[in-house]
């Protein structure tokens, strides 16, 4: 939750704002939110940001350093190094706990239904939220030359995959 916003189960909800004025931040606060609240499994699509990039960003926004290089180092006052060690672990690929990140370039739904369909099966927890960081990398299955065309497509397809999933979908643009 965020200050308690929750995503609904079985929804699509769009977010859009200027570019650089948080949204990605404050979908993995909402998600992070959730996972406190509810069990389960946030996956998040981030079509321009990798793992590292959004971890730094979650670190940077908390307590202001740049901590990534200095954790292996220890050098770290102890508070900094357990706070970081909590937050890196969330976005951890290796073994997921509760959150993952899936860094590509480009998407279609149906990639993204196999993936979180796959995540689902390694960790054996339920998906609660799925978060997608730039709809406009999106890819339709059936390409138009038509943009609105392909954009409700896509959207069609986003809320079907949220009700066969039962899943809540935060979608960014």
């Amino acid at each position: 939750c965020f200050d308690g916003l929750y995503l609904r189960r079985s929804e699509v909800t769009f977010l859009a704002a200027e570019p650089k004025t948080g949204k990605t931040t404050f979908a993995t606060q909402v998600a992070r939110g959730m996972v406190r609240d509810f069990d389960g499994l946030n996956v998040l699509f981030s079509m321009e940001m990798t793992p590292k990039e959004i971890f730094e960003k979650d670190i940077q926004r908390i307590r202001g350093h740049r901590l990534w290089q200095k954790l292996p180092s220890g050098s770290l006052n102890p508070e900094y190094t357990e706070y970081a060690q909590k937050v890196r672990d969330w976005y951890r690929n290796d073994k997921p706990g509760k959150f993952l990140v899936d860094h590509r370039g480009s998407a279609t739904i149906q990639q993204i239904r196999s993936r979180v369909l796959q995540a689902q099966a390694e960790t054996s927890r339920k998906i609660r939220t799925i978060i997608i960081d730039q709809f406009d990398k999106l890819v339709p299955e059936r390409f138009s030359s038509n943009d609105s065309s392909n954009s409700k497509s896509i959207s069609v397809n986003l809320n079907t995959l949220a009700k066969e999933l039962d899943v809540a979908i935060l979608v960014l643009i």
